[in-house]
């Protein structure tokens, strides 16, 4: 198994418990994508934390650093930040005693902001001029869990129409995704006049706060968990899900590591320190969905199409109306030299699927492209 996992060699890991990481990857390899579901944070976590060594923006920064807030409340919100975050990653302090910290400060933040006079058609300008960035890899993540079928749950104190605008334009925004977050209230007349639902911080990022509870009620069957955070907070996202049988938390530790390293190696089953990329999250979602490196093979997903290659939709495949159990495609993977992640935005190379029907190898078109939206 060791062997088999080798992205948990990645130097920038850190395990308290190896050998009960490799029980709970080899569970939820077990349970394969049917019984898999993903619940993720997302603003340094999902998003990056710093490129070339600058801080990249969290949802709430990409708002404040536009020109659409003024500098009165811009200087506002730095002096909140630099006054409540210190506090937000204290570790001598308990979360207890952090949560009134956190509500004064989000509060204070939305106060501001809804005096801005923020329009709702400003929103996509505004990411679109930010640098907001997501973590290498973010395609093959996102792309993975769609192709797969499996849920991904976006739990975040930040602001959802934001992010979500960020996944957007990042071409990844999948119907698979649902995310909890601090979404705008805009008036009649499109302007900013609050937040809707309960307020969403670091610290009460749990059943309590998640509005729709019908959601876990419809993922019923969905018992194995991978959680993606980058806070103690984040470690609660998974609690309202029944019946958990096996959860994998993942951490990644952004900031202040040699004070951090220790709490969060007691709390996370993998620790991620300074680690920019998805890459260790990939490599593990491609162990557990029985994926080979440079090959990936997929089951049956289209009514009369058979299976068919990862990302390609099937229409006017010329295998429609075979048997699809006696059908196998293999396709060359993302990891391929090919692929857009790996050549900047050069297209994928021609495909060459292979399909084996009743013990012939025989060429095969697949073609189509797969387009979502929300």
């Amino acid at each position: 198994m060791a062997e088999e996992v080798s992205i948990l060699k990645k130097a920038t890991i850190r395990m308290r418990q190896p050998g009960r990481v490799l029980e709970i990857v080899s569970a939820l390899r077990r349970g394969g994508g049917d019984r898999l579901q993903v619940i993720s944070d997302f603003d340094m976590t999902l998003s990056r934390f710093a490129y070339n060594g600058k801080r990249c923006p969290s949802s709430y920064n990409i708002l404040d650093n536009s020109k659409i807030i003024s500098e009165e409340c811009r200087k506002e919100l730095k002096a909140l930040l630099h006054h409540y975050y210190p506090i937000e990653i204290d570790p001598h302090r308990t979360i207890e005693e952090k949560l009134p910290h956190m509500v004064k400060w989000w509060t204070k933040a939305h106060d501001c902001l809804c005096q801005q006079k923020i329009q709702k058609f400003q929103i996509a300008e505004v990411v679109r001029e930010s640098n907001a960035m997501l973590r290498e890899g973010y395609k093959t993540f996102f792309n993975t869990l769609d192709q797969n079928n499996i849920p991904l749950l976006i739990f975040s104190a930040g602001i959802g129409d934001i992010l979500e605008e960020i996944i957007r334009q990042m071409k990844v925004f999948h119907p698979n995704i649902h995310i909890v977050s601090n979404y705008m209230d805009f008036d009649k007349d499109g302007f900013l006049q609050g937040f809707k639902g309960q307020l969403i911080h670091t610290y009460n990022k749990n059943s309590s706060v998640f509005e729709n509870s019908g959601y876990f009620q419809q993922l019923k069957g969905r018992t194995n968990i991978i959680l993606l955070g980058d806070t103690m907070g984040d470690l609660t996202m998974a609690d309202g899900v029944p019946g958990v049988e096996n959860i994998l938390k993942i951490g990644f530790l952004n900031d202040k590591v040699e004070e951090q390293r220790e709490s969060y190696m007691d709390a996370y089953d993998i620790v991620l320190e300074k680690d920019e990329t998805l890459d260790v999250v990939n490599g593990l979602l491609k162990h557990i969905l029985h994926q080979r490196a440079g090959w990936r093979s997929t089951a049956p997903e289209r009514a009369g199409v058979g299976p068919v290659p990862a990302g390609l939709d099937g229409e006017g495949a010329s295998l429609r109306g075979r048997p699809a159990v006696s059908l196998l495609f293999l396709v060359c993977a993302e990891e391929s030299p090919g692929h857009p992640e790996a050549a900047g935005s050069s297209p994928l190379p021609p495909p060459f699927p292979v399909c084996v029907l009743q013990g012939l190898w025989e060429p095969c078109q697949v073609g189509g492209s797969k387009s979502h939206s929300k």
